[in-house]
């Protein structure tokens, strides 16, 4: 948009729900992530500690195929879970500086933004310094929801990544199924 003030409330609700349905489904999406971890990956350790009872009644093919989307399910689990703490971690960055930014620039006459942008990258390593950078850009060009979409967005991949997890233990479970000599 050319003009960002001229849809501000629909922008201030637009990033509003944004931010509010990514703080809603994060938390669920992690804890569930984590339990669907820790019950298959417990089934498994006990498979795996008793293989030579398991190997009379699954074929060796099939409880190595289902030992694979195991661990596919168990790095997509791991990739939430870390998409979540940056989710988190971005919902509480968007709200300490909605608070305080608006409160220091009136309290401030002279509020330096590049004296702000040095002291908050200068605590950022190389990724997120990266991804600071160019929301910060997109911000300054008039793009006022460039973070709560970034935020939003991350939300929405942890929920991809949840349920490839859930595909893939649904597979490792059927592929070990199939494998039952009957």
């Amino acid at each position: 948009m050319k003009d960002p003030s001229k849809h501000a409330s629909e922008r201030e609700i637009a990033s509003d729900i944004l931010l509010q349905t990514s703080a809603i489904a994060t938390p669920l999406l992690s804890t569930f992530s984590a339990w669907l971890m820790a019950g298959l990956g417990a089934a498994f350790t006990l498979l795996v500690a008793n293989i030579d009872s398991i190997v009379k009644y699954v074929a060796a093919h099939n409880f190595r195929w289902a030992l694979l989307w195991f661990a596919a399910s168990l790095l997509a689990g791991l990739a939430a879970r870390f998409l979540s703490v940056v989710v988190s971690a971005s919902l509480a960055s968007n709200a300490v500086l909605s608070e305080r930014l608006p409160k220091a620039i009136q309290a401030a006459p002279s509020f330096s933004l590049p004296a702000f942008k040095h002291f908050y990258f200068s605590g950022l390593f190389l990724p997120y310094k990266c991804v600071a950078n160019r929301t910060f850009a997109k911000v300054q060009r008039g793009d006022l929801m460039a973070s709560q979409r970034l935020t939003a967005k991350a939300s929405q991949l942890q929920a991809i990544l949840v349920l490839l997890q859930i595909v893939c233990s649904t597979a490792s479970i059927l592929v070990l199924a199939s494998g039952i000599k009957v």
